[in-house]
Formats: C-alpha cells, sequence, structure tokens
C-alpha cells in the first residue's frame, strides 16, 4: 500500500489504512470510501466493525 507523509504521525490515517485493508477498499482506487473512513476513524471501533460489513455489502 502506498504510503502517505502524513501517515507516521496521525493515528487517524494508520485506522483508514487498517479499514481500507479489512474492506479492501483502496484510497487510489475509491475516494468515495474516505470519507467514510474518515468518519469511521473518529467514531470508535464499534463503529468501525459494523461500518466493515456495510462496505462490504453484508447485511445483518
Amino acid at each position: 500500500m502506498r504510503q502517505y507523509p502524513s501517515d507516521t504521525r496521525d493515528p487517524a490515517s494508520i485506522l483508514q489504512q487498517r479499514l481500507w485493508a479489512l474492506s479492501g477498499v483502496s484510497p487510489e482506487t475509491d475516494l468515495a470510501h474516505l470519507d467514510v473512513a474518515l468518519k469511521i476513524s473518529s467514531a470508535g471501533p464499534v463503529v468501525v466493525k459494523r461500518s466493515h460489513s456495510a462496505l462490504s455489502g453484508k447485511t445483518r
């Protein structure tokens, strides 16, 4: 995965990368999920888990 300068000092960027890795979304190919990742990274792990299912196309 491509590394960005801010990744080394911004914990939110690391969370976004983990989310992209989990959901199979790449920031280079799907910028629409960038805003989703930003919101998720500030909301907490419970929301990340829920949104991961949504991003994967799974419904509960």
